[in-house]
C-alpha cells in the first residue's frame, strides 16, 4: 500500500477534496477530520443545521466548516458541499458520513484504481468501499460492481457531478445515494469497488433476531437487525417507493431485490423494536407518502403522531 503522504507525488494534477456531513457532530469527529485531512487537498465539512461544529477545534486553513441555518437533509447538505468543493477547484470528491473512518491510504489506492480504469476506457462513477463494518459489499455476480453503494467513501470524479448532477433534494435522507448511484448508471457510468479496502462504518444499534429464545443463525450467519428511528423508517419506505417512480425503467429486477430487503428490515423493526408501535405508524405515513409523491421534510402530522405512539 502506498503512504498517502506521497499521493500528490503520484497524482499531480488530482485535487481531491472529502465532503463530511455532520449532524449533532461528535466529540471524536476531530480526529476523523485529522485523518481525512492527511489524505485529501483540503476537508469541507457541512452541519446540517445541528450548529455543532462551534464546539469542535477544527480550526485548520485545509478544513472548510460551514454551518447550515437549518435542517435541510443530507442531499442538500451534499450539494453544498459539492458546491464548496467545485470551488475549491477538486477534481475528486470524497463523500463521507460523520460516522465513518477509512485506511490511511484508501483515497491514494482509489485515485490509483480509477485511473486504471479510465485508462482502460471505462466510465466510471465512482470507487466505493469493498467492506463496511461486518458487511462485504455486495456486487453484481461475476463483477466488481456493487449493487448498491453506500455514499460514505465514494470517490467521485467531479466531471461526474458536472454530467450527472449533485443528490437529490427532495429525498431529504435515506435512498439519497441509491438515487444518485441510479442516475448514474442511467447516464452509462458504472461503480466500482476498491479491492481489499475496509470502512468503519457505524450501522446503528445492533439488535439480535430471535426465533424461539435462540439466536436465529441462517446460512450459517447470526442473524441481527440494526435499529433505526421511526422516522428514519418513514423516509426509507417513502423514498423506496419514490425509487420505483423515478427509475423504474431498466431496473425491475435491481428494484424488486431491493424493496424485498426493505421490506425485511421494516418488518423486523415493526416487531423486535421496542417502539414497534411508531414503527408501524412510520411505514403506513411512509406507504401513503410514497404512493402520493409527497417528499421533502417529514411531514409534521406525521412526526406527532410518531410522538403519540411512542408514549
Amino acid at each position: 500500500m502506498t503512504d498517502p503522504n506521497h499521493m500528490t507525488d503520484e497524482h499531480p494534477s488530482a485535487r481531491p477534496v472529502a465532503v463530511v456531513t455532520a449532524f449533532r457532530a461528535p466529540e471524536d469527529l476531530v480526529g476523523r477530520i485529522g485523518a481525512l485531512n492527511a489524505q485529501v487537498d483540503k476537508v469541507v465539512i457541512v452541519d446540517d443545521g445541528s450548529h455543532s461544529l462551534g464546539r469542535l477545534d477544527l480550526e485548520d486553513p485545509d478544513v472548510v466548516a460551514i454551518e447550515l441555518d437549518e435542517n435541510i437533509g443530507i442531499a442538500a447538505a451534499l450539494n453544498v458541499g459539492l458546491d464548496k468543493a467545485r470551488e475549491l477547484g477538486a477534481t475528486h470528491v470524497l463523500t463521507m458520513d460523520q460516522d465513518s473512518t477509512l485506511p490511511s491510504d484508501y483515497v491514494a489506492e482509489a485515485l490509483r484504481h480509477l485511473e486504471r480504469l479510465q485508462a482502460q476506457g471505462r466510465r466510471v462513477a465512482a470507487v466505493a468501499p469493498a467492506r463496511f463494518g461486518e458487511f462485504l459489499v455486495s456486487t453484481r455476480p461475476g463483477t466488481p460492481h456493487p449493487r448498491d453503494p453506500i455514499q460514505s467513501g465514494q470517490v467521485v470524479p467531479m466531471s461526474v457531478f458536472d454530467e450527472v448532477g449533485g443528490f437529490d433534494e427532495r429525498l431529504f435522507i435515506d435512498g439519497v445515494d441509491t438515487e444518485f448511484t441510479l442516475r448514474a448508471r442511467g447516464a452509462g457510468y458504472d461503480f466500482w469497488v476498491l479491492p481489499g479496502s475496509d470502512m468503519d462504518h457505524s450501522l446503528g444499534e445492533k439488535i439480535p433476531v430471535m426465533l424461539f429464545g435462540k439466536h436465529l443463525t441462517l446460512f450459517g450467519k447470526k442473524r441481527n437487525h440494526y435499529y433505526h428511528a421511526p422516522f428514519r423508517t418513514y423516509y426509507a419506505v417513502r423514498n423506496g417507493l419514490v425509487l420505483w417512480r423515478l427509475h423504474h425503467r431498466g431496473n425491475l429486477g435491481w428494484l424488486t431485490r431491493r424493496t424485498l430487503a426493505l421490506f425485511w428490515v421494516t418488518a423486523l423493526g415493526i416487531v423486535l423494536s421496542a417502539d414497534r408501535g411508531a414503527q408501524f405508524v412510520a411505514t403506513v405515513h411512509g406507504l401513503g407518502d410514497g404512493v402520493q409523491m409527497r417528499l421533502g421534510r417529514i411531514p409534521e402530522r406525521t412526526l406527532r403522531a410518531l410522538a403519540r405512539r411512542r408514549r
